[in-house]
């Protein structure tokens, strides 16, 4: 009886599980984008261990709170970093490595958003389509390439995910130099 009975709770749980299954797929969902809770094949809270264990990309170098690894993501060469806290792993980034002037950036940054955008949703925040003026407000103006090339406007979109924030940005760094890159994080302890 007693195994009969926890024979029955499996097939139960199991049932319900992929009548879950089915109602996410019913709205084009899948649990895994659902439930997105770290980044790459980690979990947020991984231990650096963990984390060094689990990565197959191309490992680059340890710093005290980061690891970065070399590899490629949505085709392209990338950097890949994981960021640690006393907690364990907590953010994860792709910058990526493009060789090309500013509307190839433009054009690679549209194209990873459309594949964001596919399995994540709209984003709750920026667009994967619209520029920005670097103080938030929409750019509607014309001559894109060259007010990103000033540094003055921005691509930016962002989409929450279950316990991660998805944050996909284009902008100049510090030294003029278009910098497009994708981060993940842990969105309760940002």
């Amino acid at each position: 009886d007693f195994v009969k009975q926890i024979d029955d709770n499996i097939k139960r749980s199991q049932e319900k599980h992929d009548e879950l299954e089915r109602q996410l797929e019913d709205v084009g969902l899948s649990r895994d984008k659902v439930l997105l809770d770290g980044f790459r094949d980690n979990k947020w809270g991984d231990s650096r261990e963990d984390v060094y264990d689990i990565e197959r990309a191309e490992f680059e170098f340890d710093l005290r709170n980061a690891f970065s690894y070399k590899g490629n993501q949505f085709e392209l060469p990338c950097d890949i970093f994981f960021e640690f806290d006393d907690d364990g792993l907590f953010r994860g980034a792709y910058h990526f490595l493009i060789e090309g002037d500013i509307s190839l950036y433009i054009s690679e940054f549209k194209r990873v958003g459309n594949i964001l955008e596919k399995e994540y949703g709209e984003p709750k925040e920026g667009s994967i389509s619209n520029a920005y003026w670097c103080d938030g407000d929409r750019f509607f103006g014309n001559n894109i390439e060259e007010h990103l090339s000033n540094g003055d406007i921005c691509y930016h979109a962002f989409w929450k995910c279950g316990v991660t924030g998805v944050s996909e940005r284009l902008r100049l760094d510090e030294e003029g130099i278009p910098y497009f890159s994708l981060g993940y994080f842990d969105y309760y302890k940002s």
